[in-house]
């Protein structure tokens, strides 16, 4: 009976040991978290409370373009640049039949000849394919599996109003330089790093703008004319609110073939 009672008695000292090292990793435990969660709120009241809130610029470096937007009277955008893709074929690289290659890019790029391409693609140094490229025509490409093609991101000049005012604007050319109309006006301070920050506000009404050259465009039209002109003024101020010469072109797609219609008939 003694020896019994013995053993029962070591047995339960152990269990207290075990119950003892559970409870202070436990605890151990307990005071990490507590720790973790006490910096956590002091850095959040740090933030909140103690540090000056930090407002948010538009001007801020992180969100200044490479070239200032331009906008009408009413801040309607008439001119921005954003990042966008182009297409890009070092011909050395290239591993797969470059007519069928040729072929396949002018099937995603309909306005563009697969002889256009192949000469390109037989090139013997790098060149773009295409300085425009929308997502959907790059994931396209990029399914060809074809490792002689990059995809570099560049600064793209938009005009989301298309053929809208295009005289007025005018377009830059691929290294972003203006060469007409406003864009070439304003080239030094839509450059400019203190002042791209905030938009180029024109006199121009989009509103306006889009009355006039809907009624230039009918009475071409109507008296089978070759041109048209026009420009309308603010009686008070002098300032120009609409300003059209047609034929029209689109600022963002120059060709050889619109290079005719680029002549201001109002300004020359």
């Amino acid at each position: 009976t003694l020896l019994a009672n013995s053993k029962k008695v070591q047995f339960s000292g152990k269990a207290k040991e075990i119950t003892a090292s559970a409870h202070f990793r436990l605890m151990i435990l307990l005071l990490v978290f507590l720790a973790a969660f006490t910096i956590i709120i002091g850095r959040l009241i740090s933030l909140t409370i103690l540090e000056d809130a930090v407002p948010f610029r538009p001007s801020s470096s992180a969100f200044i373009p490479p070239r200032g937007d331009i906008v009408d009277r009413n801040g309607v955008p008439l001119a921005r640049t954003m990042r966008g893709y182009a297409v890009r074929v070092v011909p050395a690289r290239v591993l797969g039949d470059k007519e069928v290659l040729a072929k396949q890019l002018a099937e995603i790029f309909t306005d563009t000849s697969a002889k256009y391409f192949l000469e390109k693609l037989r090139g013997s140094h790098p060149t773009y394919l295409r300085r425009r490229a929308l997502p959907e025509q790059v994931k396209q490409i990029h399914a060809l599996g074809e490792i002689g093609i990059e995809f570099p991101r560049e600064d793209e000049r938009l005009y989301p109003q298309r053929e809208l005012a295009a005289h007025v604007l005018g377009y830059v050319d691929a290294d972003g330089n203006g060469v007409m109309g406003m864009e070439r006006a304003l080239d030094a301070r839509l450059v400019d790093k203190n002042l791209r920050g905030d938009p180029a506000i024109l006199s121009i009404d989009s509103r306006v703008q889009s009355a006039l050259e809907s009624e230039l465009q009918d009475a071409m039209l109507m008296t089978q004319a070759r041109g048209a002109a026009g420009i309308i003024l603010d009686v008070e101020t002098g300032e120009v609110m609409a300003l059209a010469s047609l034929p029209m072109f689109d600022p963002n797609k120059i060709l050889k073939a619109s290079m005719k219609h680029q002549n201001n008939e109002v300004t020359q």
